[in-house]
């Protein structure tokens, strides 16, 4: 079906899927559209416009949505893929947290498969299973396929290493270092900051006791 999905309505998608995945843990097997607004502060209103894009209704009145088919319906909008190979670029204590949590989060999308850093220390290491491999062999070691690459490496090397992903066809960064590269057509940058986050939460704060 050929549709136009608003941009705030793409952006909750993984947020309403994320919710689901938690709900089914606890052994829920129906959810209501109050029930996910209240945990993202929107009205039940939105949430149901949202998913009525989806083509999905609510069934019977406070019975809501069923939990299965739901997450089968946003994992397919979204494109969710157990199979998903990623990289990880920059092998350091952030990186090792990143490879080490998420590889064996539940809810997980696709797996990080391999490791590259240009410090010998972890050249030709693991992290648990994960091969780490050195920067200079990511044209011959990158797994056929990848799409995604995860960055944690020191800022002053973030355009290089982005320069080196968009030559071997990534399409995806998430950019987990301090730094923020130029905008370029080839490539989708997500840049993830710690202290970005923080100062955004506090400013939200005081704005609503204001």
């Amino acid at each position: 079906m050929n549709r136009s999905i608003p941009t705030a309505t793409r952006n909750r998608l993984p947020q309403y899927l994320r919710i689901l995945k938690e709900f089914k843990e606890r052994g829920s097997d129906h959810i209501c559209s109050y029930q996910i607004g209240n945990i993202l502060d929107i009205s039940d209103a939105t949430v149901r416009k949202d998913l009525s894009i989806l083509q999905m209704t609510v069934g019977k009145s406070a019975y809501g949505y069923d939990v299965d088919r739901l997450i089968e319906v946003l994992e397919k909008e979204i494109g969710f893929n157990k199979n998903e190979k990623m990289i990880l670029i920059g092998v350091g204590a952030i990186g090792n947290i990143i490879i080490t949590n998420y590889n064996f989060n539940p809810n997980r999308y696709g797996k990080i498969v391999a490791a590259f850093d240009i410090t010998q220390q972890f050249v030709n290491t693991k992290i648990g299973s994960i091969p780490v491999y050195d920067f200079a062999q990511l044209s011959k070691k990158i797994p056929k396929e990848t799409r995604i690459a995860i960055v944690t490496t020191p800022k002053e090397h973030l355009e290089m290493v982005i320069n080196k992903l968009i030559s071997l066809k990534i399409e995806i960064v998430i950019n987990f270092t301090t730094g923020y590269p130029r905008k370029r057509k080839k490539i989708d940058v997500y840049n993830i900051d710690l202290s970005e986050i923080i100062a955004k939460s506090i400013y939200m704060s005081k704005s609503k006791n204001k």
